[in-house]
């Protein structure tokens, strides 16, 4: 392998100029140009099958784990399915706009009733206000510069209290709801904790969560892509494309021809174009490493400054269905949330309460915000079948006397995974002081000869779809996209 030197000391977009004064080498990668995808998850499966479809056949997808789907993670639990990574469609998105013609989506219509640690189910004009204020918070927070979440809702949050609630009664129990309030921005923000977060998941709030799978999960999508679904003689041939258990090492770029991929299996592969779709979280753990050379200084600043956070589901199969057809969700009063915090199952407290499950009579899921997280994750299915009764109990004992408790669970461990390292991008404080976004983790970095070597996707790289499995598709087209038009 001849050395490998740094050739382009800042990351540059790809630009026509420059293909047109490399044509002969353009039309070198006419004939058979080597893709190698990084990654089989949203973004990785949209660019290939992308590829595939526009006449490519030397496209490989090297994939870390023993499967494919990347934060889509659909399993078998229960009498049915369940999601443990991404769960809902918008309707006004790419992910829908794939799906919509295959009767696989339905309109989420279960209404959530809210419950206080100490006073018991909260009215619904009550909660209703609470919520707005959140909102309102939130798109007001827009406006604000150089301030991370944590500061603006200590500042912003007792004033919205004292404007919108009448009686004292009402106010005193608002103010009492704040955990409750910074669980619904640690949700829509993505973040373990609200310090130092300075943007949000997707740029909306709330989150339009009413589509729902009906019974084959959000793997759908990628037998959609794959063209599986439609089991049909157009279906894309993916079985010799993608390598299950193929964990990257290296990747060494710079060379005018070739890019080497080295994984850990010993096996190497060489490219003309690499696109990384590789978790922000793994990134900042691996890059360093990862690239040889290094990646240009302003990649390497926003992989490191950009919030990388996690969300922890956890699915609970119960042996009677004791509950009725409404999700729950839990607000710890401040007395309460601190006696609790020194008990034995403080990290209940993260939990944001149950809800029901499509198609799934028996199961309930429950969703874990906050810095507590990985303690769950590492706990054994003993104490968190323990810690659900307990919290259940809690919160609704009085309202139901035959809870009983649940006798398995389902979960997968975003942030202790080291190929993940959590789920979902955010922007921070340090990101915007040093001016970079997604967009800026999606810039090509080129070879010499003006080819586009290393490409970025996933939902880091897009800006308007932190979070979202809308944002990795679009970026896994994106960027196939801008191999194809280079290859013309």
């Amino acid at each position: 392998m001849p050395k490998i030197s740094l050739v382009n000391k800042d990351i540059v977009q790809f630009n026509r100029r420059t293909v047109s004064n490399n044509r002969s080498f353009v039309m070198s990668l006419r004939s058979s140009p080597r893709v190698i995808i990084i990654g089989a998850g949203a973004a990785g499966i949209s660019a290939a099958s992308r590829l595939v479809e526009n006449g490519f056949t030397d496209v490989k997808i090297l994939e870390a784990e023993d499967r494919i789907g990347g934060r889509i993670c659909t399993r078998d639990f229960g009498d049915g399915i369940v999601d443990l990574g991404a769960q809902f469609c918008r309707k006004d998105s790419i992910v829908y706009n794939l799906v919509k013609d295959f009767n696989l989506l339905e309109t989420r219509r279960i209404d959530t009733h809210v419950y206080h640690s100490k006073c018991g189910r909260l009215q619904d004009g009550f909660v209703k206000i609470l919520l707005d204020k959140v909102y309102d918070l939130y798109h007001q927070k827009e406006q604000a510069e150089n301030v991370e979440w944590k500061q603006y809702l200590m500042e912003k949050f007792d004033e919205e209290i004292s404007d919108h609630f009448t009686s004292e009664p009402e106010k005193s129990l608002a103010r009492d709801n704040l955990d409750f309030v910074k669980k619904q921005l640690l949700l829509v923000t993505g973040s373990v904790c609200l310090n130092s977060v300075y943007g949000a998941v997707s740029g909306e709030y709330p989150p339009d969560f009413r589509l729902i799978w009906k019974s084959h999960g959000y793997q759908s999508l990628l037998d959609i892509l794959m063209k599986k679904y439609l089991n049909t003689e157009s279906t894309l041939q993916f079985a010799d494309k993608i390598m299950l258990k193929n964990e990257v090492a290296k990747i060494e770029w710079g060379d005018e021809n070739n890019v080497r991929v080295v994984c850990e299996n010993g096996s190497q592969y060489f490219a003309d174009h690499v696109i990384v779709t590789v978790p922000l979280g793994a990134l900042k753990k691996q890059h360093k490493t990862l690239f040889y050379p290094s990646l240009p200084l302003r990649k390497q600043k926003v992989i490191e400054s950009l919030g990388f956070g996690t969300i922890l589901k956890v699915v609970f199969y119960f042996p009677t269905k004791w509950w009725t057809g409404n999700d729950f969700q839990f607000a710890w009063g401040e007395d309460d949330l601190n006696c609790a915090l020194e008990g034995e199952y403080s990290w209940v407290t993260n939990c944001m309460g149950f809800f029901q499950v499509s198609n799934n009579p028996n199961v309930l899921m429950t969703w874990f915000v906050g810095n507590s997280i990985s303690q769950i994750e590492s706990c054994v299915d003993d104490v968190l079948l323990n810690g659900a009764y307990y919290v259940l109990q809690k919160f609704l004992g009085g309202t139901f006397d035959n809870i009983s408790k649940p006798i398995k669970l389902e979960r997968y461990g975003w942030s202790s995974n080291r190929h993940f390292g959590g789920v979902i991008s955010y922007e921070t404080l340090e990101s915007k002081s040093n001016g970079v976004t997604g967009e800026t983790l999606a810039e090509v970095v080129v070879s010499k000869n003006g080819s586009p070597q290393l490409l970025f996707a996933g939902e880091a790289t897009n800006k308007i779809g932190y979070g979202s499995v809308n944002g990795a598709v679009l970026s896994g087209f994106r960027e196939a996209d801008r191999i194809i038009n280079f290859c013309k």
